[in-house]
């Protein structure tokens, strides 16, 4: 069985590379012109105009934290994913959405077990965890973990407990041994 996902470099100059991401939606030059549908849409292009010969887009970057508070995972879970929620066949890939949970600063209350804040849609209480279940939009989020060390309002003795035990819990579930 093929990987999901594989890279192959086609020409370097330096440390500069071209390749090819090769997807189960499709080949992908790069490097490549990655339009944003934060929420699950490109703002102000229909996708026929970024599925056209003129711009070709071969894949849309979406954010697991907007997409996670609005539309919501259980809309898109409904819409049979996110490809068939936002009408795009081609390839999509999801940020973590760590950079947005980080940016809440004092509004967030980090923990091992995840991040606490208040959403910026609503008002209401949110817990987003290491790995969001939410069926489409989102893999592990280790972007929360990168985050969460850069941040000089953590202590960092307790930051670096919470990442040893992260990543024990980690190799436990996927059965690898720590060496």
């Amino acid at each position: 069985m093929n990987p999901p996902i594989e890279f192959e470099v086609i020409a370097k100059d330096g440390d500069a590379r071209a390749g090819i991401l090769k997807t189960r939606r499709g080949d992908i030059e790069t490097p490549v012109f990655m339009p944003v549908g934060t929420a699950g849409a490109v703002k102000g292009t229909r996708l026929e105009v970024l599925e056209s010969d003129d711009l070709d887009a071969r894949i849309i970057l979406g954010n697991t934290y907007h997409l996670w508070l609005r539309p919501g995972a259980q809309t898109i879970q409904n819409c049979g994913g996110l490809h068939r929620f936002m009408g795009w066949n081609r390839a999509l890939l999801t940020d973590s959405g760590g950079f947005q949970v980080w940016s809440l600063g004092a509004l967030r209350k980090i923990s091992e077990e995840g991040t606490e804040f208040r959403s910026h849609v609503d008002g209401s209480p949110r817990f987003l965890a290491e790995h969001v279940d939410a069926r489409g939009i989102a893999k592990p989020i280790s972007q929360i973990r990168q985050h969460r060390l850069e941040d000089a309002r953590i202590d960092r003795r307790r930051c670096t407990v919470i990442e040893v035990n992260f990543t024990h819990r980690w190799n436990t579930a996927l059965g690898l041994a720590l060496a």
